[in-house]
């Protein structure tokens, strides 16, 4: 039998069917987004092209998307990981997987399925790394998510091995890859809130990566030990995305009514704030029944939703002591929020 334009052929019983690691990333990626959308729904009211049927900043964030502050905290390892698997809405969705389709199919026949997930991960984790640096540097931090990093990683892996073969079909298909390397960086630059960093991040890795795996750089060394290294380091990253994805999935729906139940908060608190300034007794009523309908496991929540309800119960008093007391809650309610979401409070952007 032919050998398949991707892939490789595995029996399944007496079955017989093309398997890539390219269906693994790609089954991975719809998981999930499935799993956000179970979370938190889908917001069909549109806004930009990246937007059409987003997914809600509660659930992306329970789920896993990464920033620079989560970047730098050891116990939020796992998103790094996570954040390449989660996308922001279904359009941001369909665009990297279109493009990790038609680029990992080429990768798959050229370097395999082995180092086809290999350099997936590689590119993902850089662009990710890539993107919380300059985040920070730039002073204008954000967090979110998307395989974009990973996609520009292999488009500069194919980028660097096609350009240095001299044949011309290798040449005419660098040309194509030049022309999407441009317009991705263009897309970026002309669509607001766009991940640059991560997509120039990813790139750079991968096109580095093409150095080290192309034919030639192993010679000094058995092909069974390149082999060795090779599936050894795709084994340990598999598995530590493995590990982030069930500590996403597994404890998505406390955080997401962990950040909910925050946000309800300082939401009504601002409301009762802003009514109690401008004396409307009626504001109080409206916020306090709001806040006792909070429902939160997280015991440090429960406690300011129980000193918030206490504080509002009593809207009769007058002047800046119930005002300080409102203040001073929703003071602590931030605190709360930023242990528990440390990139909440900065700008969302999808790579």
């Amino acid at each position: 039998m032919d050998a398949p334009e991707y892939g490789r052929y595995i029996t399944i019983g007496s079955r017989r069917v093309v398997f890539s690691s390219l269906h693994l990333l790609m089954f991975a990626m719809g998981l999930v987004f499935a799993g956000e959308v179970a979370l938190g729904g889908l917001d069909t009211s549109g806004g930009g092209l990246l937007n059409m049927g987003g997914i809600s900043r509660e659930a992306a964030w329970a789920v896993g998307t990464s920033g620079w502050r989560s970047f730098f905290l050891v116990d939020q390892w796992w998103r790094q990981f996570t954040s390449i698997f989660i996308h922001l809405s279904i359009a941001h969705l369909l665009m990297n997987a279109w493009a990790l389709y038609n680029l990992g199919r080429l990768a798959d026949r050229i370097f395999g399925p082995t180092r086809l997930l290999l350099v997936f991960l590689v590119t993902g984790l850089a662009g990710g790394a890539a993107s919380a640096l300059w985040s920070h540097l730039n002073g204008s931090p954000s967090w979110g998510g998307g395989a974009s990093g990973a996609v520009c990683g292999i488009l500069g892996l194919l980028l660097a091995h096609t350009r240095s073969r001299p044949d011309a079909m290798n040449q005419y298909i660098a040309r194509q890859l030049l022309q999407w390397s441009v317009l991705i960086l263009a897309f970026g630059l002309l669509v607001p809130n766009v991940n640059n960093a991560a997509h120039i991040g990813g790139f750079v890795a991968g096109y580095l990566l093409s150095k080290v795996l192309r034919e030639g750089h192993f010679d000094g060394m058995r092909a069974d030990r390149e082999l060795t290294v090779v599936r050894m380091t795709a084994g340990l990253l598999t598995a530590a995305t493995v590990v982030a994805l069930l500590i996403g999935g597994l404890g998505a729906r406390e955080r997401y009514g962990n950040v909910s139940a925050l946000d309800d908060l300082d939401e009504n608190l601002e409301f009762a704030i802003k009514g109690q300034e401008q004396g409307r007794s009626s504001s109080l009523q409206v916020a306090r029944r709001a806040i006792e309908r909070i429902h939160v496991s997280d015991p440090a929540i429960r406690g300011l939703r129980d000193r918030a309800v206490a504080a509002l119960e009593d809207n009769s008093e007058a002047g800046i002591g119930l005002r300080v007391q409102l203040k001073i809650l929703k003071d602590d309610v931030t605190e709360v929020f930023a242990s528990r979401a440390p990139d909440w409070f900065i700008r969302v952007s999808p790579r």
